[in-house]
């Protein structure tokens, strides 16, 4: 039975660190969350993937993940797109339509008694026979659980970042392989980095563990252009910078630029705009571009939850 109590049980949240509000998020996520498997939503404890499932014994398969604002999914149908590109780049081919996935969303969402969410949409080999190559049916899921606000200090301090060199294979795909990001903090817990910063064999910055890299220069903002995702919230960003005159770069930055940044900060999804405070040993000071990035993507998000909300209004009548 789901249960009704959850708003009353996290009106709010408390957290002296990142690492810890995310255990915390973790842990009563798993309380609310509810899977859709072949035409039916469950408990997650009660949804189970086969252990032959390419992504469990191979890691082979894409996602995608959007948030869900006050019952509205955000630029669901740019996800959807992505989600079908990033599935057809690995070779595997979705088995249901956009619009049948967007319905599964909109019952899922109706299922929940929460109306800020996440939702994570995958698709996996499917089940092989030779435990190595996908057959003939891959395996869709789509996970519904409660959004928890971070904590404030995420978006005022910031996130510390370490560097890495490694580029993505199927960088434009968001597949399910984190290895190299996850190894990397977990073999250098003492350094306290939130995540990794990828760069090319030739230092050229590319972009987060999970999320997309900004700099700001002389009041220019600058993201790399190649060899990463194209995130949502990376373009919504840069189309609302600059229809506010800001003048956005997309180009190669390099690893040596970096004391030359009076500001950084990361785009996701998930966190929205996050300043970052620390690459490395490098202190980054916070630029007070960020802070109107930071304003204007709250507006655009209430700007496009009303306009669903009045839509939704409108038909009712």
């Amino acid at each position: 039975m789901r249960n009704r109590n959850l708003k009353k049980s996290c009106i709010k949240i408390d957290a002296n660190s990142l690492s810890l509000f995310l255990l915390y998020a973790s842990l009563k996520c798993m309380e609310h969350a509810y899977i859709y498997k072949e035409g039916k939503i469950l408990s997650a404890e009660n949804a189970h993937i086969s252990l032959f499932d390419l992504s469990f014994l191979r890691g082979f398969g894409v996602f995608d993940y959007l948030r869900i604002y006050q019952k509205v999914p955000f630029h669901l149908f740019d996800h959807l797109i992505r989600f079908q590109k990033s599935a057809e780049a690995i070779g595997l081919k979705l088995p249901l339509s956009l619009e049948e996935i967007e319905t599964i969303v909109e019952k899922l969402l109706k299922y929940v008694p929460y109306s800020d969410a996440n939702i994570k949409l995958f698709l996996t080999g499917g089940v092989s026979n030779n435990h190595y190559l996908p057959q003939k049916n891959p395996t869709f899921l789509s996970l519904i659980y409660p959004f928890f606000p971070f904590p404030k200090s995420l978006y005022e301090k910031g996130v510390s970042l370490l560097s890495q060199i490694y580029e993505r294979p199927f960088p434009t795909s968001k597949t399910l392989y984190y290895l190299p990001a996850i190894a990397s903090l977990c073999q250098n817990k003492k350094k306290h980095a939130d995540d990794v910063l990828f760069l090319s064999d030739q230092e050229e910055i590319l972009e987060a563990g999970t999320a997309n890299f900004f700099a700001i220069r002389e009041n220019q903002i600058l993201t790399p252009k190649r060899k990463i995702l194209q995130g949502i919230t990376r373009q919504i960003v840069i189309d609302l910078m600059r229809r506010k005159k800001v003048e956005v770069i997309e180009t190669s930055l390099f690893f040596n630029e970096l004391k030359t940044f009076e500001g950084i900060f990361l785009t996701s999804s998930s966190k929205e705009i996050v300043p970052v405070s620390k690459i490395d040993d490098h202190e980054i000071p916070f630029h007070p571009l960020i802070k109107r990035v930071q304003d204007a993507f709250v507006d655009y998000v209430q700007t496009q939850v009303n306009f669903v909300d009045s839509l939704i209004s409108s038909q009712n009548l």
